[in-house]
């Protein structure tokens, strides 16, 4: 009860020094010389509001028969490239549309032949205005990733090029640039999640990776995880095992 009394008495005392104190305030304004008037201000004058810019319509890629895989899309400083395969009939093959930054398209062109057991493309901007192309497939009971460059407008020479072969599921894959070329990143299915590997890749060094690093597995029975560039490198997050987050 002391403790309860002494705390309201407190709080008493300051609501009263509050009250003087805006008393006090008051009576000291009264004392003053009242201001000079002043010349009325123009109200501000109102804004018209802004009506919104037509949304860009887009640009009609094409129509894709059933069971097309694509269209994928990349975007760099030169404009836009858009990917996608018809794996079977008289148009079946792999093309590639580029559509400049002002939104004009250029015709499609086949850059590969129909790629069978294609399971998804992924694209990934270079550096040089480029696209680099993934591709993944099945054949019987292995998996591939292939690599395609495109150049700053679309053409390319080559063909899609086996980066990673393997005997296990391809759970994910993705490439990253970064100032040494663009690395490549995959999961592939484990006992206990999925393990994550990397590796470099230029086009410079063509030939079945002959003169190229081996995969490197980064990560152990994985259940969830996530790529991106960080400065001039890219981090890896990944949460394995017993629900064990590493970075």
């Amino acid at each position: 009860m002391t403790c309860r009394r002494r705390g309201l008495t407190y709080g008493a005392h300051v609501t009263r020094l509050g009250l003087l104190l805006v008393l006090a305030l008051g009576c000291a304004g009264c004392s003053r010389p009242a201001p000079e008037p002043t010349a009325p201000r123009a109200a501000p004058e109102k804004k018209k509001p802004t009506r919104p810019t037509a949304a860009n319509p887009g640009v009609l890629v094409g129509r894709f028969p059933e069971g097309t895989v694509g269209p994928r899309l990349a975007v760099n400083d030169v404009g836009k490239t858009v990917v996608w395969s018809i794996p079977k009939g008289s148009d079946a093959g792999l093309y590639a549309l580029e559509v400049s930054l002002d939104g004009h398209a250029e015709g499609a062109r086949k850059i590969a032949p129909a790629i069978d057991g294609l399971r998804s493309i992924e694209l990934v901007s270079l550096a040089d205005g480029g696209t680099l192309v993934l591709l993944l497939r099945r054949v019987g009971a292995q998996e591939y990733v292939s690599a395609l460059a495109l150049g700053p407008h679309g053409e390319s020479n080559e063909v899609p090029e086996v980066v990673v072969e393997t005997g296990a599921e391809i759970l994910w894959f993705e490439a990253l640039e970064t100032p040494k070329g663009p690395w490549l990143f995959w999961a592939e299915t484990s006992r206990d999640g999925a393990d994550i590997f990397a590796r470099p890749w230029s086009a410079t060094s063509p030939g079945n990776l002959v003169d190229r690093p081996a995969p490197r597995r980064i990560a152990s029975s994985a259940s969830a995880w996530q790529v991106a560039s960080f400065r001039d490198s890219a981090q890896l997050i990944t949460i394995e095992g017993s629900s064990v987050a590493r970075k």
